[in-house]
């Protein structure tokens, strides 16, 4: 048995439970920032930090760990890059890597009513990181072109609803893909 004075400061008198702890409920506005505050951390600029944030909030508010998703984006990003190209109806990266799903979802958006944008014609966009996080910037198209877009992967497809809504099952499905080769279509 050993004696401790009641101020040694090699001893800690408090002590702790070892029962888990109940989640915080967050808002998507709370969800948003935060998400928006790691990306500009992580080293996005900050429209792309805003529409990261976008993303992130628009999956949890559907029960898809957005903040998670967009977590394992951030870790494996690339530094640097990250330059699309757009040739034909061929959306990929200039350097040969892996799309961040941000750019390219931001991209898709800027482009929808443009002849080189999904509303004109099937889009294929190369490999995409995490292809979850462009999912709320394809339902954002969708409502403004009211029109249902298909997303097809590794003979596997999901369907955004001209309202912009996405079944759970099939977004579940997307969330776990790390990196997808991706047809876009508009039906």
């Amino acid at each position: 048995m050993s004696l401790t004075e009641a101020h040694d400061p090699t001893a800690s008198a408090t002590t702790f439970s070892e029962h888990p702890v109940p989640l915080t409920r967050l808002s998507r506005n709370e969800v948003e920032t935060l998400c928006l505050k790691a990306a500009r951390g992580a080293g996005m600029p900050w429209g792309l930090a805003e529409e990261a944030g976008f993303a992130a909030g628009w999956l949890a508010a559907r029960g898809v760990d957005g903040p998670a998703a967009l977590l394992a984006h951030l870790a494996a990003r690339p530094a640097g890059g990250g330059a699309l190209t757009i040739s034909g109806r061929i959306w990929a990266a200039q350097d040969g890597r892996a799309l961040c799903p941000i750019t390219a979802g931001a991209s898709l958006d800027d482009h929808a009513g443009l002849p080189e944008g999904v509303s004109a014609a099937p889009v294929m966009v190369g490999a995409l990181r995490h292809p979850v996080l462009a999912v709320p910037h394809l339902a954002r198209i969708a409502k403004a072109i009211n029109a249902a877009i298909e997303i097809g992967w590794n003979g596997e497809k999901a369907f955004i609803s001209a309202g912009g809504e996405v079944d759970p099952a099939q977004l579940t499905a997307l969330s776990k893909l790390q990196e997808a080769q991706v047809v876009l279509v508009t039906c």
